[in-house]
Parts: C-alpha cells; sequence; structure tokens
C-alpha cells in the first residue's frame, strides 16, 4: 500500500552499520527512506559480538560468535548522498543533514 508517511524519512548509516542495522536499512529503503552518510558493511553469517578486555588493560579483543544459517544477504548499501567527515562529529553530522539533505526539495 502507499506510505501514510508525511515528509521526507532520511537514514543515516555509517560503516559501522552490519547485522541487524543492514536488515532495518533495507526495510526503510523499501519504504522510501533517502539513505546519507556512509556506505554500510556487507552481511556476515556471523552475529553476537563478544568482546574481552585483554590481561594488561590496554586492549579489548572482540569476536563473532553465533552463526545465522540461512540469513538473507544484506548490504552494502551505499548513500545517495555521502558525507565528507566525521560521522562521529553528531553536530555536524546532524546541520549538514538539516541544512544540505532535508534543505534541498
Amino acid at each position: 500500500p502507499p506510505s501514510l508517511l508525511q515528509g521526507r524519512l532520511v537514514m543515516v548509516t555509517d560503516r559501522d552499520c552490519f547485522s541487524s542495522c543492514l536488515m532495518a536499512a533495507d526495510l526503510l529503503q523499501a519504504v522510501g527512506a533517502e539513505h546519507v552518510g556512509e556506505a554500510t558493511n556487507v552481511s556476515t553469517r556471523y552475529m553476537e559480538v563478544r568482546t574481552v578486555v585483554l590481561p594488561s588493560g590496554l586492549r579489548n579483543f572482540s569476536t563473532l560468535m553465533k552463526l545465522a544459517l540461512g540469513a538473507g544477504d544484506f548490504g552494502p548499501y551505499v548513500p545517495q548522498h555521502s558525507f565528507g567527515g566525521a560521522m562521529s562529529d553528531t553536530p555536524a553530522v546532524r546541520a549538514w543533514v538539516i541544512g544540505d539533505i532535508i534543505g534541498t526539495p
């Protein structure tokens, strides 16, 4: 059915988008979301990250623990509009989305 959404739906991603984020991105794009930010990662068959602090306490070690059999392939999704700055700079990303993305027809 046609969407009941009034306005524009903007989906912001970065390269850390994987696993469930890719599934959500797939669904949001299916309902017309405008993808902005950075390209996503690509799906793997692994999920549930386990992280432990190494004995020195200086670093962490992470590994994917669970295998998803029969899961679909998602991503990578390339945005319609790429952000040129650091995605970790939330105020800059917010200003870019409001000023450059939402501000355009």
